[in-house]
């Protein structure tokens, strides 16, 4: 991906996440046997898509609030961390040593295997990465199927580390 491309792609990000969103509580206060006017309308045909599995522009009330912590694992799963990394580490995975800090303690995952994630719609943060270059990261290939495919099936154009510098060749 060229430079002016990625500058494009990245102001179109911005420029979505600026757009006026409805919030959640809204969102699940719209009685959709009875909506008003064509903007609940056309929330709730898109609902009712998404419910019968048709894939729809719009994300549902749960995506809509994208920001989602997460942990690929050594054995390729993709876990939601919940409210923090730390947390889940702590009762998901004892044979984790627990640093004397945040940094420590996600050093030592890594050290095991995990690579830890922010996923907020449009883009994934891989926040303990050591390098820029994808493909010369030591990860063991499970790990690495989960990510390309978690990118894949969520359509993720960018994905960063946790430095906000682009990764590259995914």
């Amino acid at each position: 991906m060229k430079k002016s491309e990625l500058k494009q792609l990245i102001e179109e990000v911005i420029l979505e996440s600026l757009e006026e969103k409805w919030s959640k509580k809204y969102k699940k206060s719209i009685d959709c046997n009875n909506p008003k006017g064509f903007s609940q309308k056309a929330h709730c045909h898109a609902r009712k898509l998404r419910k019968s599995g048709v894939k729809t522009k719009s994300k549902s009330i749960n995506e809509s609030w994208m920001e989602k912590k997460l942990w690929f694992t050594p054995d390729g799963e993709v876990v939601y961390a919940g409210g923090s990394h730390e947390e889940w580490i702590k009762n998901n995975d004892r044979s984790v040593p627990i640093g004397f800090n945040l940094i420590d303690t996600y050093n030592n995952a890594t050290d095991r295997g995990y690579v830890r994630g922010i996923y907020d719609g449009d883009m994934l943060t891989l926040s303990n990465l050591p390098s820029y270059e994808f493909s010369k990261i030591k990860l063991k290939s499970l790990t690495r199927k989960a990510i390309q495919d978690f990118i894949e099936q969520k359509e993720i154009r960018i994905i960063a580390t946790g430095r906000g510098n682009i990764l590259k060749s995914i």
